[in-house]
């Protein structure tokens, strides 16, 4: 019981771990492919699709010195038949973004004509077609012209239609959420960012490898994930010195032999803090394979669209961080009940029944 109850723990640490680095690591894919120097958002957003900027100061700051290529983006999420939280991606098809669309099958969407582009991974969950129609925010019908891949998993699970079109569903008129700029040769990045920081009041330019850590709701992500960790540490660590303070009562006349034929009280104290970790680290592996379960189950499931969002697999460093924090778990468990075996007196731990 000892063993599942920090497996449990455990897995509640693997599982939100897993969800927020993933979705970090896959924002970072997507700016790394499309060579972007600099993100812009409005000041204060806490997500992406809550940024605005408007189209005049979008067009501004194409034109400011060492700025070689402007990328607008809108993006956030509508319903649809496919799937309740659909995410769109609004671009122009003639920037940098839609150029690195690797298209698997079709063409491209003309602009104007309600047509769209269909990630891979949409494509093949509800077996979607090229040619197929899908209904958007349940009042505009679009034709997929092309079904893309990208190497994200967040934009290979969306659709990327036409800015304009993208700008009327979203109701993002006059405005885009994001803009990506491209340093030109020879220009120094830090002095294009403290130009726009300093002209636009209502922005927030940053270097894009930056850029994850600005998020906010990253930041209550992981926060919630600690949160949540942290609580799971503390309740398996009752449980596991709760298992072993009836252990050294169950054991208190063997330990009074093992002190009379001459182990000392360190040596007590090791064996018990020793098998505390035996245990504490097994249940560290099964909570590693529990939380998987945890990360499959919810993947396929796909609970109001946002299977997304979840990796099916963990990283080495999650894994070896689980372990360490089980090991931790049982030491700091164990130490009360060791400490309390080692304070027994041998005469009188012979006589306990």
């Amino acid at each position: 019981m000892t063993l599942i109850g920090v497996a449990i723990g455990i897995s509640a640490f693997v599982s939100l771990t897993s969800v927020s680095n993933g979705f970090k690591a896959q924002l970072q894919d997507l700016i790394k492919s499309n060579n972007i120097d600099i993100t812009v958002t409005s000041k204060g957003s806490a997500t992406p699709s809550g940024s605005s900027i408007s189209l005049s100061d979008y067009h501004k700051l194409q034109g400011i010195k060492g700025v070689k290529d402007t990328t607008s983006l809108i993006v956030g999420p509508t319903r649809s038949q496919l799937n309740p939280y659909f995410l769109l991606f609004g671009v122009s098809s003639v920037e940098t973004f839609l150029n690195k669309l690797g298209i698997v099958e079709g063409r491209l969407f003309i602009p104007g004509k309600k047509e769209m582009l269909l990630g891979e991974r949409t494509a093949k969950r509800f077996n979607v077609k090229v040619n197929d129609k899908i209904l958007l925010a349940d009042q505009e019908v679009f034709i997929v012209t092309g079904i893309y891949t990208s190497g994200s998993r967040i934009v290979d699970g969306a659709a990327v239609l036409d800015l304009n079109d993208a700008r009327r569903i979203l109701k993002r008129d006059g405005s885009i959420n994001m803009a990506f700029i491209q340093v030109a040769i020879g220009s120094n990045s830090q002095e294009v960012i403290n130009e726009i920081n300093k002209h636009f009041q209502n922005l927030s330019a940053v270097r894009s490898g930056e850029f994850i850590g600005q998020i906010r709701l990253l930041k209550t992500v992981d926060v919630f994930a600690w949160t949540v960790s942290i609580i799971s540490f503390f309740t398996c660590c009752i449980i596991v010195m709760n298992t072993f303070v009836m252990v050294v009562s169950e054991r208190t006349k063997e330990i009074g032999i093992l002190m009379a034929v001459g182990w000392t009280r360190l040596m007590i104290m090791n064996t018990i803090i020793c098998e505390a970790i035996m245990v504490c680290f097994f249940g560290g592996l099964l909570g590693n394979l529990i939380g998987m379960f945890q990360l499959w189950v919810f993947y396929t499931i796909n609970p109001e669209g946002l299977g997304w969002l979840v990796p099916m697999t963990s990283s080495i460093n999650i894994f070896l961080e689980s372990i360490g924090l089980s090991l931790l778990l049982g030491i700091v468990g164990s130490l009360y009940p060791a400490f309390r075996a080692s304070k027994l007196l041998p005469a009188e731990a012979l006589r306990y029944e």
